[in-house]
């Protein structure tokens, strides 16, 4: 066998989770969901320490994704942190990297004007069923 006839093992898909402080607990099960999956998270309860520097390591940490999983709900729609994530992603830099905004809906919102050119997954009712989506998609 030659080393072209042997098959690398795929990338680990790299997944960042975008979701507003009162949604911490979904978020987290997701996030441990899209682990069990083997699909790499960048969760920022796992990233970050005391002392980092919250932009610069939500910078990196979506500069290193192929995709932007964000949780929409009534707080994250109108959350700062989220909207400035999502207009980072949406940034020429990152489009051009190739990341994936995918929405992903908890509770009835508004979506974001940023968000609203992208199919949405919705976790509203059945939870496992649409985590098995999102899966799928990522």
């Amino acid at each position: 066998m030659t080393t072209s006839d042997r098959k690398e093992p795929p990338a680990r898909a790299r997944v960042f989770v975008s979701y507003a402080h009162s949604d911490r607990p979904v978020a987290g099960e997701i996030a441990r969901a899209l682990e069990r999956a083997n699909i790499s998270v960048w969760f920022d309860s796992w990233e970050l320490e005391v002392g980092d520097s919250i932009a610069g390591r939500i910078r990196e940490g979506l500069a290193a994704s192929d995709f932007l999983v964000v949780l929409l709900s009534p707080e994250s729609a109108d959350s700062r942190w989220v909207r400035e994530e999502v207009d980072l992603a949406l940034s020429t830099e990152l489009r051009q990297r190739s990341i994936t905004v995918v929405p992903a809906i908890l509770r009835d919102c508004v979506l974001p004007p940023g968000l609203r050119s992208f199919q949405p997954i919705d976790l509203r009712g059945d939870r496992a069923s649409g985590i098995s989506r999102l899966v799928e998609r990522i």
